[in-house]
């Protein structure tokens, strides 16, 4: 998915710097609040010693699970729950 959208970070390329490089593409500019507020998650879940509660780690997921969808909508491409329930 990040590949065929030419988000794939590079090797030394840390999160916010990869975030502000693919932040001009559409879907993610339109939808920058929920991107920022992934990436805050996720640096806490990664390095925050107290990391995240159970809430925080559901909102975690639901986030993810949106960025890839609005990723997927603008490439065009079925999520696969999507895709598993129209050949269900």
């Amino acid at each position: 998915m990040l590949v065929a959208s030419g988000l794939v970070r590079g090797p030394s390329e840390n999160l916010a710097v990869w975030f502000r490089r693919i932040r001009s593409m559409p879907a993610v500019a339109a939808n920058g609040p929920v991107f920022e507020t992934l990436l805050q998650l996720h640096c806490r879940y990664r390095f925050d010693p107290d990391g995240l509660d159970p809430s925080e780690r559901d909102r975690l997921r639901k986030q993810a699970e949106c960025c890839l969808e609005v990723l997927r909508a603008e490439r065009g491409v079925r999520s696969p729950s999507s895709s598993a329930k129209a050949s269900g």
